[in-house]
C-alpha cells in the first residue's frame, strides 16, 4: 500500500510515445528507456513505424536495439525497396522466345532517293506562336545509310543517329512582305465594336528569328472624317454612320473622304503596300540552303525494331520500303525472320510476350509497405508474452516481390533468457571479388546478445534481391548511389513498448560509419519527434508494484 501511496501524477500520455524507465541492465541499457503507449482495449490498432536509414548496394550495414527478449509487444524488421515503380511512365515492349526486347517505331516519311527519312517534331516556341499565331512546325531529316563499318559495302539500311548529322527544317507560314523586305502574319480578332478585324504584324526581315513585338497595324475599311469634331462615318445599312448611328450633314459638316488601308496603334495612318508570299519550308541553320522536295515523298509504315547483333544500329532491311516482300508489286508488310525490323507483331514468328523496360525516372519515393526483401517479427502481440521470432525474405520469382511464407527461420518459444537483450541484425553483401552481379550473395544474420555480451542465439538467412522491379539496381551510377535502394525499418506494434539503444552502422568504409544512434534521453525520438511527456521513476515504480 505504501507504494500505491507514493503514486505520482505526471503528464505521461496513455497513448503515444513518452521517456520512461526500466530497471538498468549492464551493457543493455542504463534505465532510461523509450516507451510507447497503446489503447490497452485496442492494442492491436496501436502502433509506431520510422525508416532507421536510407543504405544502398552492396549492402554492408548493422542495425542494433536493445528490448525484453520476451514480450507482449512485437518488434518488426524490414528490409524494403526504398522506390516503387510510378506505372504511368513505364514503357512495355515485347520480348521474344529468345530474349530479344522488341521497340515500337512510328512511321516516317522518306525522300523520293531513300536518302533520308523524314520526321515531324513538335516545337513548343512560345516566340515563335505569339508572332505567327500557330505552332512551329518542324520536319527533321535523318539519314540513312548503308554502310556502316567503313568498307564500302552496303550492310544494309540504317538510320543515322548521330544528331550532328541530323537537319531540321522549319515551314514559314504563308504571310505579307513589304517594299523593304518586311515580313507580316496575319491575325483575325473581333474588335471592341463586334467586328471581325485584320491585325498585321511587322515580324522583321527574319521569318526564323520573327519580332513578338513588332509593330502592329489594323485593317481600316474606308470612311468620311468630320474635320472639325474628328467623327468618323462607316458605311452601315445603306448609308454612311457613326458609332451611334447618326448620319452626316453633308450640307453644313466639314466632310473628307479616307479610303481603305491600314492605322498605327495610334490610329494614325500608314501607307504601305503588302505582296503575299505562300508558305516555304527552309533549312533552319541555312535559309539559303537547297531543301527536299516534301511534295514528293515516300511512306515508311510503323514497325518494331531490335538489335539483335548488339552493334548499335538497326538494320531495316525487309521494311516495306527497304526491300521488302512484295505481292504484285505491293508491300506485304511480312519482313523475314531473321531480320531486326518487321512491321508485323511477332513478325519473326517467336513467342511474344509483353514486358515492362525499367529505367531510373519510372521510380518514385516508396509507400507501399510490401515491398520487402526481410520481413522478421520477434515479441508477443494482443496482449501474449513470448520470445517466439519469425523471419521471412522473397521467393526466388524475378517478376515481382513474392513473399516466401512457406521457408521462413521460425525459433520457437523459450529460447531467451527473459530479460532484457541487444538485438544485432547485419545485412551483408559478398560480391566473390567479381563485377558479375550474378555472383554476388546477401545474407541477414541476426544475434542477440545478453548482458554479459555473449551470444544467446544466432540466425542467417540468405535474401533474394534480384526482382526485376527492384529500384537498388538502377542507382548504380548515381552520386547518392550508398543512399538510395534500400531502406531499414522497424516498427513496433500491439502492446506497450520498451526499447533503448537503437543504432545503425555503416561498415562498408575502411572505418565504421555511425548513421544513427537513438539512446532516448529526450522525449523526442526518431519514432516522435515532437516534443514527448515524460514519466517519473516513482510513477514507473508504482505501475510494477499495481500490476503485481
Amino acid at each position: 500500500m505504501s507504494l500505491i501511496s507514493n503514486w505520482s501524477w505526471t503528464t505521461r500520455p496513455s497513448e503515444g510515445w513518452y521517456t520512461g524507465f526500466a530497471g538498468a541492465v549492464a551493457g543493455i541499457t542504463d534505465g532510461q528507456v523509450g516507451k510507447f503507449g497503446v489503447d490497452e482495449l485496442n492494442p492491436w490498432h496501436s502502433s509506431s513505424e520510422t525508416t532507421l536509414a536510407n543504405v544502398g548496394y552492396p549492402l554492408n550495414h548493422k542495425v542494433e536495439y536493445s528490448v525484453p527478449s520476451s514480450s507482449k509487444f512485437k518488434v518488426e524488421m524490414f528490409l524494403r525497396d526504398s522506390h516503387q515503380i510510378n506505372w504511368s511512365n513505364v514503357d512495355s515492349n515485347p520480348e521474344d522466345s529468345d530474349g530479344n526486347f522488341w521497340t515500337w517505331n512510328d512511321g516516317f516519311e522518306l525522300t523520293a532517293d531513300k536518302s533520308y527519312a523524314l520526321k515531324w517534331q513538335w516545337s513548343n516556341n512560345t516566340v515563335w506562336r505569339a508572332a505567327w499565331n500557330q505552332d512551329k512546325e518542324v520536319r527533321v531529316a535523318q539519314p540513312i545509310i548503308t554502310d556502316i563499318d567503313g568498307d564500302s559495302v552496303d550492310d544494309g539500311y540504317f538510320l543515322d543517329e548521330a544528331e550532328e548529322n541530323k537537319v531540321r527544317y522549319v515551314r514559314i507560314p504563308y504571310h505579307h512582305v513589304d517594299v523593304d523586305g518586311n515580313v507580316y502574319s496575319d491575325r483575325w480578332e473581333t474588335n471592341s465594336d463586334g467586328e471581325n478585324t485584320l491585325y498585321r504584324r511587322n515580324l522583321g526581315m527574319d521569318p526564323l528569328n520573327p519580332d513578338e513585338d513588332g509593330e502592329v497595324l489594323t485593317e481600316v475599311a474606308d470612311y468620311y472624317v468630320d474635320q472639325d469634331t474628328g467623327t468618323r462615318y462607316y458605311w452601315d445599312f445603306g448609308d454612311w454612320r457613326d458609332e451611334d448611328g447618326n448620319t452626316p450633314e453633308w450640307n453644313t459638316q466639314d466632310m473628307l473622304y479616307v479610303p481603305w488601308g491600314w492605322e498605327n496603334s495610334a490610329n494614325e495612318r500608314v501607307e504601305v503596300q503588302f505582296d503575299w508570299r505562300n508558305s516555304y519550308w527552309v533549312n533552319e541553320a541555312d535559309i539559303d540552303a537547297d531543301i527536299p522536295n516534301f511534295n514528293n515523298t515516300l511512306y515508311q509504315n510503323g514497325y518494331y525494331s531490335s538489335d539483335l547483333n548488339s552493334d548499335d544500329y538497326t538494320d531495316l532491311t525487309g521494311l516495306c520500303q527497304f526491300d521488302g516482300p512484295l505481292d504484285n508489286d505491293s508491300c506485304t508488310n511480312m519482313s523475314a525472320a531473321g531480320n531486326e525490323a518487321g512491321e508485323n507483331y511477332g513478325f519473326n514468328d517467336g513467342d511474344w510476350e509483353w514486358s515492362p523496360i525499367f529505367k531510373l525516372s519510372d521510380f518514385e519515393e516508396n509507400t507501399d509497405s510490401n515491398r520487402w526483401f526481410l520481413f522478421a517479427s520477434h515479441g508477443g502481440g494482443l496482449n501474449w508474452t513470448t520470445d517466439n521470432l519469425d523471419i521471412y525474405s522473397l521467393s526466388e520469382q524475378p517478376d515481382w516481390f513474392y513473399h516466401d511464407w512457406d521457408n521462413a527461420i521460425r525459433q520457437g518459444e523459450g529460447w531467451s533468457q527473459r530479460e532484457w537483450v541487444r538485438y544485432e541484425w547485419t545485412f551483408v553483401t559478398d560480391t566473390n571479388d567479381t563485377d558479375n552481379l550474378d555472383d554476388d550473395v546477401t545474407t541477414a544474420t541476426l544475434n542477440v546478445f545478453n548482458s554479459d555480451d555473449e551470444s544467446i542465439l544466432t540466425l542467417s538467412k540468405e535474401l533474394f534481391l534480384d526482382v526485376r522491379e527492384a529500384s537498388w539496381q538502377f542507382w548504380a551510377d548515381e552520386e547518392d548511389a550508398e543512399t538510395k535502394g534500400f531502406t531499414l525499418d522497424l516498427r513496433l506494434a500491439e502492446g506497450n513498448v520498451q526499447i533503448d539503444n537503437i543504432k545503425v552502422t555503416d561498415m562498408s568504409g575502411e572505418d565504421d560509419e555511425v548513421l544513427l544512434e537513438e539512446t532516448f534521453d529526450s522525449g523526442a525520438n526518431i519514432f516522435n519527434t515532437a516534443s514527448a511527456a515524460a514519466e517519473t521513476p516513482a510513477e514507473s515504480l508504482s505501475k510494477k508494484a499495481i500490476r503485481k
